[in-house]
């Protein structure tokens, strides 16, 4: 009998539950959330960096107005005065901008690097050695380049450049000996030559703000006719030569960028 009232009991309490279940409101949804889309790099922007390297320079001197001759008239220097290829650290900054338009990247940059670039070389007979220097140069292109992977750029690039260059002729003992002139410095110039780049390189942006390159560069400056000057007791004081310059350089670097993903 009293398992039978338990029994009711429980019967009832259950009906009772179903019939307040059945007078509540439904459940609502559960709230709709969007998938978070991590937002897609852009080369658009500027940027601005620094880059460092090796340089290599080739530089050919022409004596093509036959005014280099001895004190007894003899030719001293006529024609080919001979070739020289300095080499040194180059290192400096960079900045630019670039748009994106699909996977094409266009933009502008200028650069001005610092150089230790420098030769001295004996010239053939031993009467003399050139020395060169170059202290620094720049260059103004415009840059495109192919956007090969979301955060990759192959580019070329192409502009003016300009340069810095110390050149100089030194008389050797031997050759002061045979000159019948003193030794040392014969004759000398400091000049800013311009021309012509072209390059290529990669630059990968490891972060949204942050790019990597690796870039090589051709610039050639043509052969200017240049006045040397000379204390004139083996050449005259002043004279034109033709000096035909060259110079390539490697490069890496790093650039802080400046736009929808970037600072």
């Amino acid at each position: 009998m009293r398992k039978l009232a338990f029994g009711g009991i429980a019967l009832l309490a259950l009906t009772a539950r179903a019939a307040m279940a059945a007078d509540l409101p439904p459940a609502p949804p559960p709230a709709y959330r969007a998938p978070v889309v991590a937002p897609v790099f852009s080369w658009s922007g500027c940027y601005a960096g620094g880059n460092v390297g090796g340089g290599w320079a080739n530089t050919h001197a022409y004596d093509t107005n036959g005014v280099l001759t001895g004190a007894a008239g003899a030719p001293v220097l006529n024609g080919d005065l001979g070739s020289q290829t300095a080499s040194g650290v180059i290192g400096g900054g960079q900045i630019g901008c670039d748009y994106q338009i699909d996977k094409l990247v266009v933009g502008v940059q200028g650069m001005l690097d610092a150089s230790g670039m420098s030769a001295s070389t004996a010239q053939p007979g031993g009467l003399f050695t050139t020395d060169t220097s170059i202290p620094w140069f720049g260059t103004l292109t415009a840059r495109a380049g192919l956007a090969v992977l979301p955060t990759g750029l192959l580019y070329v690039k192409g502009g003016g450049a300009w340069m810095k260059d110390n050149f100089s002729a030194t008389v050797t003992p031997t050759g002061a000996a045979l000159l019948g002139a003193p030794a040392g410095v014969a004759a000398n110039v400091g000049f800013n030559a311009s021309g012509w780049t072209v390059g290529a390189g990669f630059e990968w942006a490891f972060t949204n703000a942050w790019s990597a390159f690796a870039e090589y560069d051709y610039l050639d400056f043509g052969t200017p006719s240049v006045n040397f000057a000379s204390p004139g007791t083996l050449l005259p004081t002043t004279f034109p030569l033709s000096v035909r310059q060259n110079v390539s350089v490697f490069m890496v670097g790093l650039n802080a960028r400046f736009g929808p993903n970037g600072y």
